[in-house]
């Protein structure tokens, strides 16, 4: 893949990613693969030994931390340049992960640029708002500045939808021969599964 190249006389710096999925992962290799020093948050130790296996299988340098040592984790907050914030939590609002006296206390030894990835369900970032490409960058009450456009693939919607319409199609075909064989096919569609037979059956729908 081809990563755009960081001027020489711009520090790549440091970057901060909050949550290790599918968004958070690939925005450290992308990160790493730029020449920053790139560290990712991920209360889940199970994926933490899995991404780091992954990683270095990539030969990327990425550093993975869990959020239970306080004081690693917000001093490396208070350190970091960039924060990308990728918290997702199926079928609840997304958590606030950095909270406003958090958000002030690692914002005064330098100001940020903070993504806020996950605002389509709410946002991880204190003052995190909703906001749409006429307009992608705003700053917040400590000076940061803010991107926070909901549905990002927008910015290329034909190229979006292609790629979405590839890794669909096969599921919506078993779908369309019945639930019991798609399953048989694709096991993975049982975890997307929210109401069976008039009943609520998926997890966080009935924690709700």
């Amino acid at each position: 893949a081809q990563y755009p190249t960081v001027p020489k006389h711009i520090p790549a710096g440091r970057i901060f990613i909050l949550g290790g999925g599918h968004v958070g992962a690939n925005a450290a290799k992308m990160a790493s693969r730029m020449g920053s020093e790139v560290f990712v948050s991920e209360v889940s130790r199970e994926k933490r030994e899995r991404l780091d296996k992954e990683f270095k299988l990539a030969e990327l340098k990425i550093n993975l931390i869990g959020p239970e040592d306080k004081a690693q984790y917000e001093a490396l907050l208070a350190s970091s340049e960039v924060i990308v914030a990728s918290v997702h939590a199926p079928g609840k609002r997304a958590p606030i992960v950095i909270d406003l006296p958090l958000l002030q206390k690692i914002s005064a030894p330098k100001r940020k640029v903070i993504l806020d990835i996950a605002i389509d369900q709410g946002g991880n970032v204190a003052e995190a708002h909703p906001v749409n490409y006429d307009s992608p960058l705003y700053l917040d009450s400590f000076g940061n500045l803010r991107f926070s456009v909901a549905n990002i693939p927008s910015l290329c919607g034909r190229g979006a939808s292609l790629a979405l319409e590839a890794v669909s199609l096969g599921y919506t075909a078993a779908l369309a021969g019945g639930l019991e064989q798609a399953l048989k096919q694709y096991p993975e569609l049982e975890s997307g599964i929210n109401i069976l037979n008039g009943a609520v059956i998926h997890p966080a729908l009935c924690d709700g």
